[in-house]
């Protein structure tokens, strides 16, 4: 009996450790496969990391990061699927030091503690020098344009926007388009007030603030209008910034002009230099030089220096006034876009570049300049140039309007050929004189083949029914009309004449038009009777046509009125009439003339 249990029960371990067994190997297999899962996504995640970051600033930073949650993955499943426990052990502690290494490196990143190199993205200019983005330009070799617009807000040179948004990345761009401020628009119209008997300070925040840039003001002396009044105005109401305006302002008594000592003009406007001489009663001289250090219309130097007294009753000064530098301009033609912007900034001109297609010049090469060599110019001058896009090249086409657009926005000279064509519809471009992808040759023409679609023979319509010529101009496509040629033997609405030759080739849509017979003329036998006169020629000729329009369909009157030789009543037919009174006989398509006595 006891060996019996002894049997049940090793029989019952065998079973318990069987179950075991199995349900280990399918814990086993669902942790290899979560473990595969997981490595599997992080190596997507790598993938797709590296292909869709090259188009963001912190590329390294995600591409390192992503490799590091990939590493870490693959250790920890290896860590938990190899028996060896040494090397079980290994790989679980080199899992533990990339994980700490990720959350060390997140951290040193967040804090910027760890500098990561960056792509290179575009700054925002806006309210910048325009110069400053040039040398920028020119440092990372991307093409500038200068769009130059008025801006009463912006100062003159500063940019006021860009094209491309800023923090996109430079690999993206090739060019980028600036609006830049030209100053204030002095084409602009403002209203002005007579200012008249106010103070010249008043008058002057008033020319500043509407940027009035056209105004002189004279000083003379006045016994009767107390000093810095105005006493005369040139201009006023609604006029334009750039338009002359004199104002004549008061200097007071002559005893008010005593000697006064003399101020530093030196580099002072030469409106405030000679505004200043002038509200002191100063006569002055002006001379203009070139100055390399003295900006244009700025004060060089002054004969009277500063400290010393001058009499404005008996003495005068000279200012000499700068004209700017002295720019000799070099043959901009033979120079490199970037060497001419770096001497446009170092002159202190402005640029502005524009492009074209050229046939002859190459891609990125200078086609034209404003300026020639030799040619001298000032400060703040505009220096257009005008580079070669290359050679325009024909492209493909889908229809005749864009091939036609295209060609007027780039000057190309074409010309259109129309050809009956079966395998092309009406207005569908068959062909080009040239293939695609070829250079346009400003002197050769293109060519563009247009099809007249299949063509149509015009029948013969001459003795057919218009109902059958109906059908047939429907059935071939033909736009035909029709109109009466006049009675005649031939029976009615049967055809004619054809304006266009039977057998002539035309394009579907033509339009022809076809004479129809009236058919044989009717007689009419009528009688004017005398209740058809009235006591005037127009009631009677009124009368008269409204009964021919009943009883004469199809015959033609004319009437006039004249006077009768008996002296017989104004109203019925004339005793000469053509046509007279009781019965007559009318033929339809005829025409007959009755004389009305007036």
């Amino acid at each position: 009996m006891k060996e019996k249990q002894k049997r049940e029960m090793i029989k019952q371990l065998q079973k318990h450790k069987e179950k075991t067994s199995k349900d280990n190997v399918i814990i086993k297999s669902i942790k290899i496969t979560f473990l595969l899962l997981a490595v599997l996504v992080s190596i997507i995640y790598l993938i797709y990391t590296i292909k869709s970051s090259s188009d963001k600033v912190n590329q390294v930073y995600l591409i390192t990061n992503s490799s590091i949650i990939t590493g870490m993955t693959i250790f920890m499943a290896l860590a938990m699927t190899i028996k060896k426990k040494v090397l079980q052990e290994a790989l679980g502690m080199i899992t533990a030091i990339i994980f700490i290494v990720f959350i060390g490196f997140n951290i040193a990143v967040s804090t910027n503690k760890l500098d990561l190199p960056t792509q290179a993205v575009l700054n925002d200019f806006t309210s910048t020098s325009f110069n400053e983005a040039l040398i920028w330009g020119t440092e990372n070799k991307i093409g500038i344009e200068g769009r130059y617009v008025n801006s009463d807000d912006i100062a003159e040179g500063s940019i006021i926007a860009q094209d491309i948004k800023p923090n996109t990345l430079l690999k993206n761009i090739e060019k980028i388009v600036f609006t830049v401020s030209n100053g204030p628009n002095y084409d602009k119209e403002v209203i002005i007030s007579n200012m008249v008997g106010w103070n010249i300070d008043d008058a002057l925040k008033v020319i500043k603030d509407n940027y009035l840039n056209n105004v002189t003001i004279d000083f003379e002396v006045n016994e009767d209008i107390t000093k810095n009044v105005i006493i005369s105005q040139s201009t006023s109401g609604q006029i334009k910034r750039n338009n002359k305006i004199h104002l004549v302002v008061s200097l007071g008594s002559i005893d008010n002009l005593t000697p006064i000592e003399m101020v530093d003009l030196k580099e002072k406007s030469l409106f405030d230099a000679t505004y200043y001489l002038k509200s002191n009663g100063v006569k002055y001289e002006l001379v203009y030089e070139f100055s390399n250090s003295i900006k244009k219309d700025m004060v060089i130097s002054q004969s009277v220096k500063k400290g010393l007294e001058i009499d404005p009753k008996t003495e005068q000064i000279t200012l000499i006034i700068s004209k700017g530098k002295e720019i000799v301009t070099p043959d901009l033609k033979t120079m490199k876009v970037d060497d001419i912007v770096s001497w446009v900034i170092n002159n202190n001109l402005k640029i502005e570049f524009s492009e074209r297609y050229d046939y002859q010049v190459k891609l990125g090469d200078i086609i034209s300049v404003n300026y020639n060599k030799d040619d001298v110019i000032s400060e703040g001058t505009k220096v257009t140039i005008v580079t070669s896009k290359g050679q325009l090249k024909l492209k493909e086409f889908n229809t005749l309007n864009e091939f036609r657009s295209w060609a007027t926005d780039n000057n190309v000279r074409y010309e259109e050929e129309y050809e009956y064509n079966t395998s092309f519809k009406s207005g569908s471009i068959i062909k080009f004189s040239q293939d695609a992808g070829t250079a346009i040759d400003p002197k050769v023409p293109v060519t563009v083949y247009v099809s007249k679609g299949s063509p149509v023979t015009v029948p013969y319509f001459v003795g057919k029914s218009k109902s059958s010529i109906t059908t047939t101009c429907k059935n071939l496509g033909l736009n035909c009309s029709f109109y009466y040629t006049g009675y005649s033997s031939t029976t009615r609405d049967i055809a004619t004449k054809q304006n266009v030759n039977s057998g002539v080739k035309v394009v579907s849509g033509t339009s022809i038009k076809i004479g129809l017979s009236s058919g044989p003329a009717k007689t009419f036998n009528v009688y004017i009777q005398d209740t058809l006169f009235g006591s005037t020629p127009s009631q009677t000729i009124a009368n008269l046509k409204s009964y021919f329009n009943k009883n004469c369909p199809g015959v033609y009157f004319t009437y006039l009125a004249k006077k009768s030789n008996t002296g017989a009543a104004a109203g019925i037919i004339h005793e000469s009439s053509p046509t007279k009174g009781g019965y007559n006989t009318f033929t339809q398509g005829r025409t007959y003339t009755i004389w009305i006595i007036e």
